[in-house]
Formats: C-alpha cells, sequence, structure tokens
C-alpha cells in the first residue's frame, strides 16, 4: 500500500499500526500538501456493515467534536477497491499505555494529563456523546513535555447520529423504528477500566462511565498500579462491581500524592454513577481546587472505615446508589434476572440457568487472578445441535483439568499468545465438552486463538478437530465467528472452505446456518431470506440485520417491507429468551 494514493488525494507513506480488519497509516494530503492519518478497512470487511458503520460513527464524532483534545477527523468514503478510509489528523506522540510503561510518572504531568483528557470528554459530552472504550491505548501523549493530549478511537462511542443529520432519522423510520449498532445483551469496552454499571447492558452506560475510566487511568498513573491484581475478565470485571478500590497507601506507600488528589480520583471510582462528579467541568473544577488546597504529608492512611476521605466527602447515599447496590447484591447471589445471560456469564461468571430453574442460593466470588487492558465482548449464543447418533459418554477431565479450568486455560492462552496451551485447550475442550466452544462466552476466545494457531504445525489438527463431527454444533459457530469477524485471515478462508462442505453445515444450528447466509448473500439478494430470519435468527442475524445501512443502495434489502418484522421477530424472540 506505500504509494497508494487513496480517493484521488491522500497518498500512504508508511504503517502506523495493523490489525485483523484494516490497517492505519501516515500519509499525505497531496493537494494540500498536508499530513494525515489514513484509515483504512480491508475490502473484506464490506459484508461486516455493523463494523463499516462503527467506522462511520468515528468519523462523525472527529469531525464534530472539534477541541484541542479530540483527534479531528476531516473526511470518509470508499476508495475504488471497496474499501472504506478515514481521514484523521496525524496525532504525534504514543499512547498512554506506552508512556506509562516507561516509568513513574510525577503527579504534576498526571493531574495535566487527566486534565486534558476531561478537557476532551467535556467537549464530546456537549454534544451528547459518549466514548464508551476509554482507556490508556485511546489516549495519545505527546512524548516529551508540554504534553498535548488527544483523545482517539471513538469506534464504540454512542453518537445522537440524527442530531448531526437526517440520513439515520429516514433509515431509522424505514425499518420500523431507531435501532443501535449492537443488539441488545452486547457488553463491549475494556474490561480494567469499565463502570459498573456495564452490567446492567450498554443501555447504562453513559457519560458517568467515561468519568469512571477516567478516574482508573489516573489512579494507575498516580500510583503505578491498576486499581485490582485480577487477571481474568471476569475476576476483574468483580471487583470494579464490588470491591472499594485500595488506598493509595496500600498500593503505593512510597509515592506522595495530595491526600486532595486521591480525593479525586476516589469519587470517579465511586460505584455509583450519582455519586460521581456530574460532569466533566466538575472534574476540572476539583482538580484545579485539589492543587489549590495544601499540601499533606505523604499519602493517605487509613486506619478506620470512618477515617477514609471518601467516606468523610461523598455525598449521602441516593436512591441510585441503594439501587445499584442492591442489584449487585443480586447479581452475587444468582438472581439478577435484569442481566442478559450473555452479561452475566461473561463478566460476572454465571452461567445462564433455564427459565425454570431456580437461582442458586449464593455465588462467592472467585479469587481475583485479564491484564487490565484486555477487551471484552459479550456475544450471541449459539442454538443446539441438530441430532446426531448416540455416542459413548464423554469424559469429565483431560490431564485432571474439567471444562472450566480449560476454559481457563484458553483465555489465558489466548491473552499471552500461546498457541501451543491454546490448541491444547480448545481440544481438550472438544474432548469433554465441545458446545464450550460454541458458546457466548468463549467463542470469541477460541476464534482468536485459531486465527494464531492457524500459522503454526498445529493448525490441521485443530481445523479437523472443530470440523469433525464431535465437536457438533460447536466447530460451525467458531468457523462462523472466523468468517463473520476475522475475514481475510488465513484462518477465514480455511473456516469457510469446511462450512461449504454439505457434512459440516450439517451439524449447524438453524441460527448459524440463516446468519451465514444472510452475511455471504450479497445484499439485493437478502430480501428473500428476511422471512426466515425473522423465523430463525439469533443475535448474530439481528446483528446483521439491524446495521444493514448501505449509504449507496436504492434497492437492497435495507428498504424490503420484511426487514423490519424481521428484525422486531428476532428481537423479542432473544428479549424472552433472556428473562
Amino acid at each position: 500500500m506505500i504509494g497508494h494514493v487513496v480517493a484521488d488525494r491522500y497518498r500512504i507513506d508508511r504503517v502506523v499500526a495493523m490489525g485483523g480488519m484494516g490497517a492505519v497509516f501516515a500519509g499525505e494530503h497531496i493537494h494540500l500538501h498536508k499530513e494525515v492519518a489514513i484509515k483504512l478497512l480491508h475490502p473484506e470487511t464490506k459484508g461486516l456493515p455493523e463494523l463499516v458503520a462503527r467506522f462511520e460513527r468515528e468519523s462523525i464524532v472527529g469531525a464534530h467534536a472539534t477541541h484541542r483534545n479530540v483527534a479531528s477527523a476531516t473526511d470518509f468514503g470508499k476508495d475504488k477497491d471497496g474499501s472504506y478510509y478515514l481521514i484523521n489528523e496525524l496525532v504525534p506522540g504514543i499512547n498512554l499505555r506506552t508512556l506509562m510503561k516507561r516509568g513513574e510518572i510525577p503527579v504534576a504531568r498526571a493531574i495535566d494529563i487527566a486534565r486534558q483528557i476531561a478537557e476532551g470528554l467535556h467537549a464530546v459530552h456537549e454534544l451528547d456523546i459518549v466514548h464508551r472504550d476509554l482507556n490508556p491505548r485511546n489516549v495519545m501523549v505527546s512524548e516529551e513535555p508540554p504534553d498535548r493530549v488527544k483523545l482517539i478511537d471513538f469506534g464504540f462511542a454512542k453518537v445522537p447520529v440524527e442530531r448531526f443529520g437526517t440520513n439515520s432519522s429516514r433509515e431509522a423510520q424505514q425499518r420500523g423504528g431507531p435501532l443501535s449498532l449492537t443488539a441488545e445483551g452486547v457488553i463491549f469496552g475494556t474490561v480494567g477500566f469499565m463502570a459498573p454499571e456495564a452490567s446492567f447492558g450498554m443501555p447504562a452506560v453513559d457519560k458517568p462511565a467515561d468519568l469512571y475510566a477516567l478516574g482508573v487511568i489516573l489512579y494507575e498513573m498516580l500510583t503505578g498500579k491498576h486499581p485490582y491484581d485480577a487477571k481474568e475478565q471476569k475476576a476483574l470485571f468483580r471487583c470494579h462491581a464490588l470491591e472499594p478500590p485500595p488506598p493509595f497507601a496500600e498500593r503505593a506507600p512510597d509515592r506522595d500524592i495530595p491526600e486532595a488528589i486521591e480525593a479525586v480520583t476516589m469519587r470517579l471510582l465511586a460505584k455509583d454513577p450519582d455519586e460521581r462528579y456530574a460532569t466533566a467541568a466538575e472534574v476540572l473544577d476539583a482538580l484545579d481546587e485539589a492543587l489549590r488546597a495544601p499540601a499533606t504529608s505523604g499519602s493517605m492512611r487509613h486506619e478506620a472505615d470512618d477515617d477514609s476521605p471518601w467516606t468523610q466527602h461523598a455525598p449521602r447515599p441516593s436512591k441510585s446508589r441503594v439501587w445499584l447496590l442492591a442489584a449487585f447484591v443480586l447479581v452475587t447471589a444468582g438472581a439478577a434476572a435484569m442481566l442478559v445471560p450473555s452479561v452475566r456469564e461473561r463478566l460476572l461468571g454465571e452461567p445462564a440457568a433455564p427459565a425454570s430453574s431456580p437461582p442458586p442460593a449464593t455465588t462467592s466470588l472467585p479469587t481475583p487472578s485479564a491484564t487490565a487492558d484486555t477487551p471484552a465482548t459479550a456475544t450471541a449464543t449459539a442454538s443446539a445441535a441438530p441430532d446426531e447418533p448416540q455416542r459413548p459418554p464423554r469424559p469429565t477431565t483431560v490431564g485432571g483439568l474439567d471444562a472450566n479450568a480449560w476454559a481457563v486455560k484458553l483465555q489465558q492462552a489466548v491473552g499471552s499468545k500461546s498457541t501451543d496451551a491454546a490448541a491444547a485447550a480448545i481440544q481438550a475442550l472438544a474432548d469433554i465438552d465441545p458446545d464450550r466452544l460454541g458458546s457466548e462466552a468463549l467463542v470469541a476466545n477460541v476464534a482468536l486463538a485459531v486465527v494464531d494457531i492457524t500459522l503454526t504445525p498445529k493448525a490441521d489438527t485443530v481445523f479437523e478437530r472443530l470440523g469433525s463431527p464431535d465437536a457438533g454444533a460447536a466447530g460451525p459457530d467458531v468457523f462462523y465467528r472466523l468468517v463473520a469477524f476475522h475475514g481475510g485471515s488465513k484462518a477465514a478462508r480455511r473456516a469457510q472452505d469446511l462450512l461449504d462442505k454439505p457434512e459440516v453445515m450439517a451439524r449447524a444450528s438453524k441460527a448459524m446456518r440463516i446468519a451465514y447466509l444472510l452475511h455471504t448473500t450479497p445484499c439485493q439478494q437478502r430480501a428473500d431470506l428476511l422471512e426466515r430470519a425473522g423465523e430463525e435468527g439469533d443475535r448474530r442475524a439481528l446483528l446483521l440485520l439491524s446495521n444493514m445501512t448501505p449509504r449507496d443502495c436504492s434497492s437492497c434489502c435495507l428498504h424490503a417491507p420484511g426487514l423490519g418484522p424481521a428484525i422486531r421477530k428476532i428481537d423479542e424472540r432473544t428479549k424472552q429468551a433472556a428473562r
């Protein structure tokens, strides 16, 4: 791509970053002689309308949130080869995570960076935009003081698109009502910076959640450590939901951090959104006031609960706090019926029980054992496999470990990029409990592992195992995930070859088959599949149907009268299943 000119005006000069779905380049507007950042989605992603829509919403934020602490966008469109492109300002420097890894950040510098993040949040919040994935990797900082901070990557942002144009309003009317880009029950973000209210679903994630993430970032800059040591995603989110952040004296006993600054940080980290600051502007005022406060000797000491600064200064418990804490008590007791099963299982470690089953009496917290930067997305549950001939009983353990232990090992292997460990975990789960591989809690990690394994000698063994009759419907579920979310990769090509085999597709669930048909059928022909999708589809089909909004299509299924009813039918069915 070096030297290629995008849209006849943006020349690509060098690679900045590469990913499975696209790449970021530094380049130049050849007519204006201005440096720009060029983001490209691979041509294969044209079958992923949700990804394109997120790409577009990032361009909307960058175009309208004109502020020195928000990366601006100047253009968005489709190149001749079908690649979608986004043109941003070229932000010099490094991301905040890289800066943190270089060593201790002085208190004054940490506060200055936090102030600039708050300034950027204030600018986007004024436009009713919520970042929803604020973390150190999405904050760019100049390498040397004076720091210049920019918020980047608004692909997951909550954006009131109707405020910036009329296209979205028309499309919503054609679909039979407004729809979010992400289907109900899907949770996304970075676990280490995810506010407690995320357990109630993305509708509960609003501006206060961005302030919570700012609190985690500030805590880590000041102490050099994340508030919690948990390494596994569920345990880490449970800490955010239930555990008070440790005092600075406990996490960083050798650092001299003013008490007033710690008090601001702890208020940002309040479990109840109503007890955080109301706006980013209030955070700025609080930081300024804390800097003016008389210096204290050393970090705070917490000899008794009554002496803790956030106990002294926090507002009285509100009705919202009582509601939130009560909800989390229900979560830990296994009775949080208001949580969709995918969220409960993925983030809080509690599998969804059948509707007729009573909730367990109690569920103890797991011992904290995922990195704070680990992204989490809870996705759709696969339907059951078709009936198959009776098979001998499966083993309950492999190598002395049961399915739960192997699932943990698989997640750890994905995090550490250990392909040997991941391959062993996939094969063990295929022996013990193959349905687990295609479950909402694990399928994303299985697919990520297979993408890496495909480049190793173990690839043939793993693909054969997933494609075998013993794997049941889980194999096709994993293959669909590869095709839908890792298109263009070697793993996705192998997965598609297997899905094209009748004997493999015969083991797939009805929900997976219709999702695959929707994914692989040209837009103009999808209208013929809408009635079937409404009857058989699950969240995978809902995700595809909800985001069929191509800008250059006047005769596709977007305008078919069956689209709205199909979406509503699947949506209602998934809601009933969640209840």
